[in-house]
């Protein structure tokens, strides 16, 4: 029941004026991953109901919603978080705001995507809100939201923006009946009835304290809940450091290694608009005006001349001419080009009345009822349709206002607060003009009369030399989106390499394409090897480091698939009388148990509900095992984990005590027919519940080792580090100094008894476990800061050509409820690294004990990125064969979500035998890849379409057939 499948759209401007966001701008809405990542954090967390973003105007709150925290919840959470809507789900607040709710409830209801076609008949106590009292509808709304609440697996996040128009657009009556009353009611009840749901208030920071006041969660009725009422705030701080504003002005210029938008900005211009930002806005957010100038320059540039200059940005009259001439325009657009000077003043200064200097200096936008404005437009000399007037000022390509509500504005205020700063300076111009101190006049219209120009010349411009360069353009616009998909999307990768070859066969008479299709056959080496070799999807995997063996249950849990891994893929089917998911063909919520993994005798086995099955390595099935007694009771609990190593069952499960976890693991060893009840059982302590679980080994060398991550209070603040649980020994062994504010990786290394731990200063402490095991501390000394004599540890950092910088550190994983994954593997002395990043998943290599180099240090597979390509940009398990030949990608964004599988082979064999092949042969192979996707993965198809869309109306000419098979090697 996810509501979200849709692949993110690539933006179709590079700046947006004053209008904000959306989530198709989200490649472009830069500079906020930290609070994107604190935010959906804090979200998250068991105690928050209510999470209010404050920040001041022009922050921007509706674009860091709508293009930043909700794409991001959505990956984080595919399957576990839910919203009303699958596109644009925040709801602006008004004045009446439960009426607003009840309207995006019901059509979420009416929707497909939440699938509650039972809750039909309460759409029509929704639609009746017009008639019904404000608390009754409040009762209405809670009573809807709470059936809804709990039919969805997950948690429903409902997101409310602009609410400080509840308290200065309410109107002026008493009681409960009040829409602003009746919607502080509505909140204070979502936290007092325990409705499982999270809701995100949009807030400007000045209505804060009043906000907090009428939300009065403060009586006996919370009992031993937390009296915080459920209530997490946020403060959003506008953008004003230096660097960042000018990286926003040239992210769009790179996007997609420049090819998309197809231009260059220098960087004195982007210096100069910086500066000038800053020294016209002393106060508050000036990323708004920034898009303004930037889209005004982008606007200016012609076909042939794709490079804004600092010439540009002067004929345009720096950041004064900018400013005053989006007024003109706005005003121009209202008023017809015929108006005059002095028609154009009597407007600027109703808009002006809307502009008001508060403490500090700070300029804001004040709103004002549709008669107020009447009256001022009449003192000012204004005739015929005012009403008709202000409705044109909101529209329009560069709008000036906005009405409210839509449909019959009643209410008007400013597009955006900064327009108020330019009203201010406008008002000082205008004075001294009437003064007769007259400025010199503004230069516009160069703009428009070049960019008219140019599209005429683009029009008569038909010459062979032209087709060429517009194929060349097209061409690089397609491999610029092969090298970095969005999402990782790989099978859009493979798509628009194998359509820039199918582009290059247009090649214009009398020209040579050679180099074109040499560019474009390298990219789509590139994508064949940054792309998995295979993609599955199921209920559960398992892998066998050693075997190269993969393990899939059904998402019916009616069989098993054994994949083995070689030169060719041998797959083969395993069955067992009784095996089906116990829930039925859906899976509910103990499918999440479903667990399967080879065993350490070449044999297969898996857990479906409280039955064991086994398959030795022929594949003959053993008679199943019970095993009611120590699973069935915690069918439905979702605080039991469930896990096969080799042919244990390992069964965590959690107890929550006072905000702490405790617990309790129990190994059922040995699973057989006949099995004769051998176990081994011991407790963790694992005292914080914002801490993902407890890692356990896969690997055959470091079986039965646990690590997880404990809080400690310090004088200076609370900290985290890993502590490993071994076999031999009671008592887990602390790690100080190992995780910093973004950094708690650690992997258990395949081909090895060690683990890998990530230190917070970035570098890597390869550790020892037999040596570790052998201390006589619970603490280990020195971690993280150099090599100790006591135990075989050793440094491990990146090469200097190989970063580190921000595509190669390692960052937090999209998977919130699992801890971001991290893959070693050592072979002899060779030793492999791998992590998600939010392209992919880097990789890197090199001798045991000297810096790791990045796969563009010589292994072939780079060209263009450094990523792997994972169709998500997130992973719950990552994991190396023994050999590090072989990595192993398992991603289940959410608990009840299905597992997807990705495999790649990173042998240096696969990547001479790719590099080697010809022309036809590699088109064949990507071909029969794309082909295997849609069979496994239909919803692929969404990649393709996009593609299709972004820069091609065909499909590449290997797809529009079905004789493709599927080469491996």
């Amino acid at each position: 029941m996810s509501d979200y499948s849709a692949p993110q759209i690539v933006p179709t401007r590079p700046y947006l004026g004053l209008d904000f966001f959306h989530a198709e701008d989200a490649a472009l809405f830069t500079e906020r991953d930290r609070e994107i990542s604190d935010c959906s954090s804090m979200l998250l967390r068991l105690n928050v109901k209510i999470f209010v973003l404050q920040g001041s105007t022009g922050a921007g709150k509706s674009s860091f919603l709508r293009a930043g925290l909700i794409p991001r919840l959505r990956e984080w959470h595919s399957g576990g978080t839910y919203f009303l809507s699958g596109g644009d789900c925040v709801i602006r607040c008004t004045s009446d705001p439960l009426a607003r709710i009840a309207a995006a409830l019901a059509a979420g209801i009416r929707s497909d995507h939440l699938e509650l076609e039972d809750l039909l008949p309460r759409c029509t106590d929704l639609d009746a809100a017009p008639e019904m009292s404000r608390m009754k509808l409040a009762e209405t709304v809670l009573s809807v939201l709470q059936q809804v609440c709990q039919r969805l697996s997950g948690h429903l996040i409902l997101i409310l923006d602009q609410a400080e128009e509840v308290l200065t657009q309410a109107k002026d009556r008493s009681g409960l009946d009040e829409p602003a009353q009746a919607f502080f009611y509505f909140l204070e009840e979502v936290y007092l009835r325990n409705i499982d749901v999270r809701i995100i208030v949009g807030l400007r920071t000045e209505y804060y304290g009043r906000f907090r006041d009428e939300l009065g969660i403060d009586d006996d009725r919370i009992s031993t809940r937390p009296h915080s009422g459920g209530v997490e705030p946020y403060l959003l701080r506008p953008i004003r450091n230096h660097d960042a504003l000018k990286r926003i002005i040239l992210a769009p210029s790179k996007f997609g290694g420049g090819k998309v938008f197809n231009y260059v900005v220098d960087e004195d211009v982007a210096e100069k608009i910086v500066n000038d930002l800053l020294a016209f806005f002393a106060h508050g957010s000036i990323t708004p005006f920034l898009q303004v100038i930037c889209a005004m320059l982008y606007e200016r540039m012609s076909p042939q001349t794709r490079r804004i200059t600092l010439n540009d940005y002067k004929v345009l009259g720096d950041i004064h001419g900018i400013a005053f001439s989006y007024l003109d325009r706005g005003i121009m657009q209202a008023l017809g080009q015929g108006a005059s000077q002095k028609q154009k003043d009597r407007w600027l200064l109703v808009l002006h009345s809307l502009a008001s200097t508060q403490g500090g200096g700070m300029v804001v936008s004040n709103t004002a009822s549709i008669s107020t404005l009447k009256r001022k437009a009449e003192e000012e000399g204004i005739h015929g349709d005012i009403e008709q007037g202000l409705g044109k000022l909101c529209g329009g390509s560069d709008p000036l206002l906005i009405g409210l509500p839509v449909e019959a504005p009643t209410q008007f205020s400013l597009k955006h607060d900064v327009l108020a700063v330019v009203l201010k300076r406008w008002e000082v111009e205008y004075i001294t003009r009437r003064a007769g101190r007259t400025k010199a006049a503004r230069r516009y219209g160069t703009a428009s009369a070049v960019f008219a120009l140019s599209c005429v010349a683009a029009v008569l411009y038909h010459n062979q030399n032209a087709k060429y360069q517009t194929l060349q353009q097209l061409v690089d616009k397609q491999i610029a989106y092969a090298q970095k998909p969005l999402r990782s999307d790989f099978g859009q990768s493979l798509y628009l390499a194998l359509s820039s070859l199918d582009s290059i066969e247009k090649c214009p008479f009398g020209r040579s394409c050679t180099s074109l299709k040499d560019k474009a056959l390298n990219e789509l080496r590139s994508a064949i090897l940054r792309s998995p070799l295979l993609s599955r999807e199921a209920s559960t995997a398992g892998f066998d480091t050693t075997g190269r063996q993969i393990l899939l249950l059904s998402k019916d849990g009616s069989s098993a698939t054994k994949i083995t891994l070689g030169a060719e893929l041998h797959t083969e089917t395993l069955r067992a009388e009784e095996m089906s998911s116990p829930a039925g063909s859906t899976p509910k919520l103990e499918s999440v148990n479903f667990a399967a993994s080879t065993s350490a005798g070449g044999g297969s086995s898996v857990l479906i509900g409280d039955k064991f099955f086994h398959w030795d390595a022929q594949g003959k099935a053993d008679p199943s095992l019970a095993l009611d007694k120590y699973v069935k009771k915690n069918n439905g609990n979702p605080y039991a984990q469930y896990a096969m190593r080799g042919n244990n069952l390992e069964i965590m499960n959690f107890q929550l005590d006072n905000g702490e976890v405790k617990i309790e693991v129990r190994k059922l060893l040995g699973l057989a027919p006949g099995w004769n009840g051998e176990e081994d059982k011991f407790d963790l302590t694992h005292n914080d519940i914002m801490v993902p679980p407890p890692l356990s080994s896969d690997s055959a060398n470091s079986r039965a080792t646990y690590a997880y991550l404990s809080r400690v209070k310090t004088g200076t603040g609370d900290s985290y580090n890993w502590n490993i649980r071994l076999p031999q020994r009671q008592e887990a062994i602390r790690l100080p100094d190992t995780v910093g504010a973004n950094t708690t990786r650690l992997g258990f290394v395949s081909g090895d008894n060690a683990v890998l731990v990530q230190c917070a200063s970035g570098g890597f402490d390869y550790i020892s476990l037999p040596a570790l095991g052998n201390m006589n501390t619970t603490a280990l000394p020195r971690a993280c800061r150099g090599v100790d004599s006591d135990l075989t540890r050793v440094q491990v950092q990146f090469g200097k050509d190989a970063g580190p910088n921000e595509k190669r550190v390692p960052r937090s994983a999209y998977t919130s409820y699992m801890h971001s994954p991290l893959a070693a593997a050592r072979s002899g002395n060779q030793l492999s690294l791998a992590w998600i990043t939010e392209d992919g998943v880097a990789v890197a290599s090199g001798q045991f004990g000297t810096a790791l180099a990045n796969p563009a240090a010589g292994s072939g597979i780079d060209r263009g990125s450094d990523v792997l390509l994972s169709g998500e940009p997130n992973g719950s398990t990552l994991q190396f064969s023994d050999d590090g030949t072989i990595l192993v990608l398992l991603q289940q964004p959410f608990i009840y979500a299905p597992v997807r599988l990705r495999i790649w082979d990173l042998s240096k064999e696969r990547i001479a035998w790719v590099n080697h092949l010809e022309a036809e042969k590699l088109i064949e192979l990507a071909c029969s890849m794309v082909t295997d996707l849609k069979t496994y993965l239909p919803d692929s198809d969404q990649s393709q379409a996009y593609a299709l869309m972004s820069v091609t109306n065909e499909k590449p000419k290997c797809l529009s057939s079905e004789k493709n098979s599927r080469g491996k090697k």
